[in-house]
């Protein structure tokens, strides 16, 4: 719907985003001033998650490991952290979240839908900063901007020119009875 809704569209995601995920982020996320979990003073569920997560990843603070679904919830919560302090970063602007601009976020994939083209700028230039404040990087060869609607199903049309071709290269039932000679 907002395709329709909205003029200008961007795409984004973070580099390598389970591999960058730092362990002490979650520390952070309470604590402004932690280097390392260990000098933390408030004992909180996000310096637990901290403690955690180097224990499954063999002691090292580098990257979470990718598959369980466990990881991906608490890749979620630090996400979850960077969307809301994206949104109060616009807020600070002046941009309105369902006026002046939408984002949708899938796992680390970001949609951006805006009908400024500085607010645009505004949101994916926030998703960066605040990204890099907890070690998170966007891949700029994976960012897309363009005006609305914006579709991903180019894919869609090559697919189906493969399977004709693909089609073309099997015999029909029909075909085949027809060529048989008995």
């Amino acid at each position: 719907m907002c395709n329709y809704e909205y003029t200008h569209f961007a795409k984004i995601d973070y580099k390598s985003c389970f591999d960058s995920i730092y362990s002490h982020v979650f520390a952070w996320i309470m604590e402004r001033n932690v280097v390392d979990s260990k000098s933390a003073s408030n004992s909180s569920l996000f310096l637990t998650i901290d403690r955690m997560l180097m224990n499954i990843n063999g002691k090292s603070s580098n990257g979470i490991v990718v598959g369980p679904e466990y990881s991906r919830l608490i890749a979620e919560i630090l996400l979850e952290q960077i969307d809301k302090e994206v949104f109060l970063a616009l807020a600070q602007e002046g941009y309105e979240w369902k006026k002046d601009y939408r984002v949708f976020r899938y796992v680390d994939d970001l949609y951006i839908f805006t009908n400024i083209p500085q607010a645009r700028e505004s949101i994916v230039k926030s998703y960066r900063n605040v990204g890099g404040k907890y070690m998170l990087n966007l891949n700029e060869l994976k960012y897309i901007e363009c005006d609305t609607p914006a579709t991903f199903s180019n894919w869609i049309e090559k697919t189906r020119i493969l399977a004709d071709k693909i089609d073309k290269c099997f015999h029909s039932k029909a075909t085949a009875k027809n060529k048989v000679d008995y």
